[in-house]
């Protein structure tokens, strides 16, 4: 997780007599990866004499090359020969390296771990990039803070590391913020041509950003930003890292064309109730001359599964004590009257609610009781799924206009199994609609014991197992073929053992980066 300083207080919170060469070798990779030469050392030393493994060998030959100690190290090195360490080619490769003063061969650190990273700055070399495609988590780490990366590698490492979750944020925006780009290339930043490297052009954006007091220009700034990281595949990193500049605009209508941006920033950086602002905002600036109704429309599943529209799906407390709602798959124009008290039916789409008996979607819900108290919240609750199935309505026919079906498809997919997971409504006929050939496609998808321990972890209340197989889940969630089916039943799992938080941010977050 990158959560470096944390994995070595756990281990220290261990006695250490009784922490075992697995968690005293956890400590000194962390220290390593930290690039905390002196106390990783010291903590070989202190550890060295307890444990007989080649690691610990490796290690007090890394050390002695660090204090620049050649018969001690020579010393080292010849024991791990003499221990049958003779196959491993990176360390020995490394330690040539050293000695001679050259490059080691790059055909040696395909697979770098946290010793190699530390006799790799010992040799005044920096991790190779290769490392960034790979996605070693300690190498990408290692690039951020060693001395020897250049500047360009280390934000691109940075902004990798961010996205993996290695880093914080805030980290992300450290390392931006101490690029230096003269004065004129951050005023111009929205006029000059991109930079090569994307990190470095993200950092221009988040610089000028940052330093415009202008509320108008911060926020144009930021649309360039939100805009070119959509396109990267980098929306909701971008999200996070302009958080705190995005919450020094105000939020009102002089904005409304920034309105749409900053609500999906915003439900991206779980700024929930900044996000509810901007949606007040865009929906009462949406007019015919303008686009924000299509987008809004688009961006539906989104505000739904985030809590910011009203579906009419039933809180978990709530879902026993309430009876079931009444749809018709061929017809939505339905009339009611439950216990004497007519509900009313009505229309409704993007523009508002209308009062009528021949709407485009309507619901009819049976109170719990013939209390006044408990017809109006059936009404109220109708009204909301009627009003969700219609924008469903919309977005699908918006979807059918997309250049690419197949990934239209994919993420309706995604979309309609994370509502079902999480109590929301497929309108009647959505499914039906993806039974398009092909029917068998290539998926990447989870294990089946991953699968079956999910379910039944989740069945049996068990909070802890149940954590751990999403997160085991959720390794395929960035592969471009990754199962929709598979990723849904995280969120319903978590939302069956009570983390209806968790449940809900998670399949927000899905949402967001399926279909960047």
């Amino acid at each position: 997780m990158g959560a470096l300083n944390e994995a070595i207080s756990l281990v220290r919170a261990a006695p250490q007599g009784s922490r075992g060469s697995i968690l005293a070798q956890a400590e000194v990779n962390a220290l390593l990866i930290s690039a905390k030469m002196d106390e990783a050392c010291s903590a070989i030393e202190g550890y060295g004499a307890s444990y007989d493994e080649q690691f610990w060998l490796k290690a007090a030959a890394m050390c002695a090359f660090y204090a620049n100690d050649p018969t001690s190290a020579a010393f080292s090195v010849d024991l791990v020969r003499e221990m049958g360490g003779e196959g491993d080619a990176t360390f020995f490769g490394l330690v040539g390296a050293i000695r001679s003063g050259s490059a080691a061969n790059p055909e040696l650190l395909s697979e770098l771990r946290p010793i190699d990273i530390a006799l790799l700055a010992i040799a005044k070399q920096s991790i190779p990039t290769s490392q960034l495609e790979f996605g070693n988590a300690a190498a990408i780490i290692g690039m951020v803070n060693a001395n020897a990366t250049a500047t360009d590698v280390r934000l691109e490492a940075a902004r990798k590391a961010e996205k993996l979750g290695l880093i914080s944020s805030d980290q992300l925006a450290g390392i931006y913020g101490a690029v230096n780009f003269d004065a004129a290339a951050l005023e111009n930043a929205l006029d000059d041509a991109s930079d090569g490297i994307q990190a470095r052009q993200y950092a221009k954006l988040y610089q000028a950003a940052a330093k415009s007091d202008v509320p108008a220009a911060r926020a144009e700034i930021l649309a360039a930003l939100f805009d070119t990281a959509e396109i990267q595949g980098d929306f909701m990193q971008a999200a996070r890292l302009s958080a705190p500049l995005l919450e020094a605009i105000p939020v009102n209508g002089d904005f409304s064309w920034f309105a749409v941006a900053a609500l999906k920033a915003s439900i991206a950086a779980n700024s929930l109730e900044r996000a509810a602002n901007w949606l007040s905002v865009a929906k009462n600036a949406a007019n015919p001359g303008n686009d924000i109704s299509s987008r809004l429309s688009m961006l539906y599943p989104v505000l739904a599964i985030s809590g910011l529209e009203d579906t009419g799906a039933l809180n978990p407390e709530d879902q026993v004590a309430n009876a079931p709602v009444e749809m018709n798959a061929q017809t939505f124009g339905l009339t009611a009257d439950v216990a004497g008290q007519p509900l009313t039916t009505q229309s409704f789409g993007l523009g508002g609610a209308v009062a009528t008996n021949n709407g485009i979607s309507s619901a009819t819900v049976m109170p719990n009781s013939t209390s006044p108290e408990d017809i109006q919240k059936a009404s109220d609750r109708a009204a909301a799924i009627a009003r969700h199935r219609a924008r469903m309505i919309e977005w699908q026919e918006l979807q059918a206009a997309r250049g690419d079906q197949a990934a239209a498809k994919r993420y309706a997919e995604m979309i309609f199994a994370l509502f079902e997971g999480s109590g929301i409504e497929v309108p009647a006929g959505l499914w039906d609609s993806l039974l398009t050939a092909p029917y068998a496609e290539d998926r990447l998808t989870i294990s089946s014991a991953v699968a079956h321990s999910l379910g039944v972890s989740s069945s049996a209340q068990q909070k802890a197992k149940t954590a751990a197989m999403v997160i085991q889940a959720q390794q395929i969630s960035n592969a471009p073929n990754a199962d929709p089916k598979a990723l849904a039943d995280t969120v319903a799992a978590l939302e069956t053992v009570g983390l209806h938080g968790d449940a809900q941010r998670l399949a927000t977050e899905l949402l967001l980066s399926f279909n960047q």
